[in-house]
C-alpha cells in the first residue's frame, strides 16, 4: 500500500490546492483546443479536464487515470497505455502501463477490459466505455458510489477524454491517408513533393537525384489479369524498391503506376535502377516483366519548390517515353524551353483559328505524259503579322500534341469541299484535291460521320477528294487506321501513303489498305543527279505497279528528275518545277494560263 499512497496522495493534501487546480485545468483545456489534433494538445486537453474534476471533488491529480489498449500512433501496438494523466504521473502518458509498476491498477484494470464493464472495488472504481472500434478504462483511487453525482460526472468526463482521443484518431487516419499511399504503405505524391520543398543536402556532397519511374502497359496487366492482380504487382515493386536501394533514399507511390525515388546522388543512377527491373515479380500466380521509363532530375543547394522539380522529373519522363534507345532522360532546361515554346505556340495557334487567319493554298500536281494540272495537294498556311509564314512542320505537330487537330482538319476538309466546288464549278470537272489527314483525326470519335456530312453539303464527287495519310501513322497504329481508312473507302475517296519509303514499310500492312497511290518522298527523288540513280524511287513504283497502286512524286525541282521520273514509270509529279503552293485565287490564274498555253 505504501506504493499507492505515494503515486496516489491523499484528498487532504490537496484539498488547499482546489483553487489552482481549477484555474490551471481550465488555462491547460483553453490552450489544448487551440491546436487540438495534435498528441501533445489532446494530452494537455485532458490533463485539463482531469484537474478540474479533481478540484470539484477534492481529489489529488495522481488519482485518476485513463488507459487504453494500443497507441493511435502504432495501430498494432497491444500495450495497455496510460492514455491520460494529471501530476506527477503525467510522465506516464502513452507509456505502457506496467511501467507504473503498480500490481493492484495493473490487474484491476486489466480486469475491466477483459469483462468490458464498470467495476467498484472497495478501494478504487474503474470505469469502462467503448464500442466496436474504441475501448477505454479509467481508473479512480477512490470508491463511488453507483448513484452519486461523481460517479454520473466521472462518465462525462471519460465520455469527453474518449472523444478527444477519437477525434484524433480520425485526424491522424486522415493525415495518413492524405501522405500515406495504402496499397504500397509508401509516402504518397503529397509527402513526395512535401519531402522535395525541404531536401537534406548533408546527406550528399554531390547533391540530391529525383528520379521518377513509369511502369510501361501496367494498364494491360489490370485489363488482361485483373486489378487484384495489378495490385500485387504494385506491392512487388515497392518491396524490391525497399529492399534494393539504400536507406537513405526516400521512395513514394506518386501515381497509379508511377514511383518516385529521392537520394544521394552517388547512389541513385538510372542505370541502377534498371538493374531492379531486370528479372520478372512475382504477383500472385503469375511471373511479370516489368519494363519502365524514367525523368531524372539533379539538386543542388539551389533549387524550386517541390512542385517546380515533380514538374521538371515528369518532362524528362515525357521524352523519355519518347526516346527509342534509352529508358531514362535527364531533365535541362532546353526541355523546358521547349516546351513554353510549344505551350506559346499552341496559344497562338488556336488564337488564330478562332480568328481565321489560317489559309488554305494548293500545290498543282502534273500528269507527266500530258503535262497538264490534273490535281491539287491542299496544304495549310499560317501567316504571322510580318507577312512571313510559320513553317507546318512547326504548328501541325503542335496541332496534334493539342488535339486541336481534329477541329483544324474539319475546317480544312470543309474548306476543300468548298474549293473544290469553285473549281469544278469553272469547268475542272476532274481535277482532283488531295488533303492531308492525321491519326488524331483518324482515332477521333464519327471521324467518318462527319466527312460525310461535309460532303452531302458540298455535294462534290468523293472520288475525286483524296486523303493523304503518312506511312509512319499507319505504323503506328495499323488496326485503327485501317478499319478508319476502309469507312472512307466506301464513302468512295481516294487513299494514298504519303511518304512512302521513309519508315519502316510494311507490305502485310499495305495489302490490307484499301490505298489507291503511293506517293514517293522528296528525299528519294533528290537522290537522283546525272551521276547516280535513285533505286528507292525505281522501288517504290515498281512495287506499286505489282500491286496496282498508281504513284506520284513530290519535291521534283529539275527536269531531269522529271524525266527520270517517266522513264521510270511514274504517273504524276509535283513540285517547285512546275509550281509553288499558292491562294485558291492564284491557282484559278495557273489554270488559266496553262489552258492558254495549250
Amino acid at each position: 500500500m505504501s506504493k499507492v499512497k505515494q503515486v496516489f496522495p491523499t484528498a487532504k493534501s490537496v484539498a488547499d490546492k482546489c483553487q489552482n487546480l481549477t484555474k490551471s485545468g481550465a488555462l491547460k483545456v483553453i490552450g489544448a483546443t487551440s491546436n487540438f489534433f495534435s498528441k501533445n494538445s489532446l494530452s494537455d486537453f485532458c490533463e485539463g479536464l482531469i484537474l478540474q474534476f479533481c478540484a470539484s471533488y477534492q481529489l489529488a491529480p495522481e488519482d485518476i487515470l485513463c488507459l487504453k489498449v494500443g497507441s493511435i500512433i502504432q495501430q498494432r501496438d497491444t500495450n495497455v497505455r496510460i492514455c491520460a494523466a494529471a501530476g506527477e504521473n503525467t510522465k506516464y502518458i502513452n507509456q505502457p502501463l506496467k511501467l507504473l509498476n503498480d500490481q493492484r491498477i495493473t490487474k484491476t484494470v486489466d480486469e475491466a477490459f477483459r469483462v468490458k464493464r464498470t467495476i467498484h472495488h472497495t478501494t478504487s472504481t474503474l470505469f469502462f466505455v467503448g464500442d466496436n472500434n474504441f475501448e477505454m478504462v479509467m481508473f479512480i483511487n477512490s470508491k463511488i458510489e453507483h448513484d452519486s453525482a461523481m460517479f454520473v460526472d466521472l462518465q462525462h468526463l471519460l465520455n469527453g477524454i474518449k472523444a478527444g482521443y477519437k477525434h484524433v484518431a480520425l485526424f491522424l487516419d486522415l493525415h495518413t491517408t492524405a501522405f500515406k499511399d495504402v496499397l504500397t504503405k509508401l509516402p504518397n505524391r503529397n509527402d513526395f513533393i512535401n519531402f522535395l520543398n525541404t531536401p537534406d543536402y548533408s546527406k550528399s556532397m554531390d547533391g540530391l537525384h529525383v528520379l521518377i519511374i513509369d511502369i510501361n502497359h501496367f494498364s494491360d496487366v489490370n485489363d488482361a489479369l485483373g486489378q487484384d492482380t495489378g495490385d500485387m504487382l504494385l506491392r512487388a515493386v515497392a518491396k524490391r524498391l525497399k529492399s534494393s536501394l539504400e536507406k537513405s533514399i526516400t521512395i513514394s507511390r506518386i501515381g497509379p503506376d508511377v514511383f518516385g525515388l529521392v537520394g544521394p546522388a552517388a547512389l541513385l543512377k538510372p542505370e541502377d535502377i534498371s538493374l531492379i527491373f531486370e528479372s520478372p515479380f512475382r504477383a500472385g500466380q503469375y511471373s511479370l516483366p516489368v519494363s519502365v521509363n524514367m525523368g531524372i532530375c539533379h539538386l543542388d543547394s539551389e533549387y524550386d519548390n517541390g512542385a517546380d522539380i515533380f514538374r521538371r522529373c515528369n518532362l524528362a519522363l515525357n521524352r523519355a517515353k519518347k526516346n527509342s534507345t534509352l529508358n531514362h532522360f535527364w531533365y535541362s532546361f532546353e526541355i523546358e524551353e521547349k516546351t513554353l515554346w510549344r505551350i506559346e505556340l499552341i496559344r497562338r495557334l488556336t488564337s488564330a483559328f478562332e480568328r481565321r487567319e489560317l489559309e488554305l493554298w494548293f500545290q498543282p500536281q502534273l500528269c507527266l505524259n500530258s503535262m497538264k494540272v490534273c490535281g491539287v495537294e491542299a496544304l495549310l498556311r499560317w501567316p504571322d503579322a510580318n507577312g512571313k509564314f510559320i513553317p507546318p512542320n512547326q504548328f501541325i505537330p503542335a496541332a496534334e500534341y493539342s488535339g486541336l487537330i481534329v477541329d483544324l482538319g474539319l475546317w480544312v476538309f470543309r474548306e476543300a469541299l468548298r474549293s473544290a466546288r469553285m473549281l469544278h464549278a469553272q469547268g475542272y470537272k476532274d481535277l482532283t484535291i488531295a488533303v492531308n489527314v492525321s491519326i488524331i483525326q483518324l482515332r477521333s470519335n464519327n471521324f467518318a460521320q462527319n466527312i460525310k456530312l461535309l460532303l452531302s453539303e458540298f455535294t462534290v464527287d468523293p472520288s475525286l477528294i483524296e486523303l493523304e495519310i503518312t506511312e509512319s501513322v499507319v505504323m503506328d497504329e495499323p488496326d485503327v487506321v485501317i478499319q478508319s481508312l476502309h469507312q472512307l473507302k466506301e464513302l468512295g475517296f481516294k487513299i494514298a501513303i504519303d511518304d512512302f519509303g521513309t519508315g519502316f514499310s510494311s507490305l502485310s500492312y499495305l495489302q490490307k489498305m484499301p490505298i489507291d497511290r503511293l506517293k514517293v518522298d522528296r528525299q528519294f527523288v533528290q537522290e537522283f543527279t546525272p551521276d547516280t540513280q535513285a533505286h528507292i524511287a525505281e522501288t517504290i513504283i515498281a512495287l506499286a505497279h505489282k500491286l496496282n497502286l498508281s504513284t506520284i512524286a513530290e519535291g521534283v525541282e529539275r527536269p531531269d528528275q522529271a524525266e527520270f521520273l517517266k522513264e521510270i514509270g511514274c504517273e504524276q509529279v509535283q513540285g517547285y518545277l512546275y509550281a509553288r503552293p499558292m491562294p485558291l485565287s492564284n491557282l484559278f490564274v495557273h489554270l488559266q494560263n496553262q489552258n492558254n498555253s495549250l
